[in-house]
């Protein structure tokens, strides 16, 4: 490295340019957001900051490199189209995306503040597929009782309502950090609420054990041809002993600002096991039913995204943009 290539990485170091200032101040707000969603104790922990900027950035990049291969904005109303509308393909009826128009209160509250002729927003719904049996033509030979896959789409939402479609994919990145923010704020909560539960159960295995001690001690216990007792207080010793050792885990494991700290950071660190999203194309007949590569029916192709939260919840999505009018109106 020559003294002009020094003096400019010096330079660069001293002296950032302004795109170089918005990218650190931007990342350091979505630290601080974490921190304050998961555990605001975070921050005594020295070099807090530093030591979440790599998975930070890396959680970011994994979010918005999934949010990009959400297809489209398409036209979304309510007004007769061809084969190819989203309101043929993703709806039984123009009735259902009307009522979907009419009962979204985001689409309402967005034109209520803006002054935009369109929104965009993500249009998600729950895909299901179910075996119908219908004919089939094949050439001039009609088959009947053939199985064949119809795909539903229920429970339609539009969320993320923004003026442009940049607006739009930036709300949904933002909402996917959240949303690892809330994962790890989640496991703590369930450590809480855990360690509650065990020392409820060890004040009650402790109040037992005295009981049968008593029991033991007192005239009744003297008299007793059996020593049920004496082998019950034996198997209450073991499960008390077995909670006081999961005690000692979960408490060790919550205990600090720093075990706040690396919970957050495994949730950053691995964020393929909270979230994904997988490109989903589908050919439909104009019945809803998969068409195969083979058959005389054309069908048409729809793009969407297959959207999972892991261990929890399924959707379909893409991108729509409404005209004002179909929710003003």
């Amino acid at each position: 490295m020559g003294l002009e290539d020094l003096w400019s990485a010096i330079k660069g170091f001293l002296f950032p340019d302004e795109e170089t200032r918005k990218t650190e101040a931007a990342l350091v707000e979505s630290i601080e957001r974490l921190v304050e969603q998961v555990s605001p104790a975070i921050r005594h922990v020295r070099g807090y900051r530093k030591r979440l900027q790599d998975p930070v950035r890396k959680a970011e990049k994994y979010v918005a490199d999934l949010v990009e291969t959400i297809p489209g904005p398409r036209p979304l109303s309510i007004e007769p189209g061809g084969p190819a509308s989203l309101v043929k393909l993703l709806f039984a009826t123009t009735d259902q995306l009307g009522r979907l128009f009419s009962d979204s209160d985001d689409l309402t509250s967005f034109f209520q503040r803006e002054a935009a002729t369109r929104v965009t927003g993500l249009l998600t719904a729950t895909c299901t597929e179910k075996t119908i049996f219908t004919s089939v033509h094949q050439g001039e030979i009609i088959r009947r009782d053939v199985p064949q896959t119809a795909v539903d789409f229920t429970d339609h939402r539009i969320v993320a309502p923004a003026a442009t479609e940049a607006a739009c994919r930036q709300a949904l990145r933002e909402g996917g950090l959240r949303l690892l923010g809330l994962r790890a704020l989640e496991h703590l909560t369930n450590l809480k609420s855990q360690k509650e539960d065990l020392t409820e159960e060890r004040h009650l295995m402790g109040i037992k054990l005295k009981i049968l001690r008593d029991h033991n001690r007192s005239l009744e216990g003297m008299l007793e041809t059996d020593r049920d007792s004496v082998a019950k207080a034996v198997r209450v010793r073991k499960l008390l002993a077995d909670v006081d050792l999961e005690l000692q885990t979960v408490t060790a494991a919550l205990g600090s600002p720093e075990d706040s700290l690396n919970h957050l950071l495994s949730f950053l660190n691995n964020p393929e096991f909270v979230l994904t999203i997988q490109p989903l194309s589908l050919r439909l007949n104009w019945m809803g039913v998969k068409v195969e590569e083979d058959s005389e029916d054309p069908g048409v192709e729809i793009s969407l995204a297959e959207m999972e939260l892991i261990n929890r919840l399924k959707r379909v999505a893409l991108l729509v943009s409404v005209d004002r009018k179909e929710i003003m109106d």
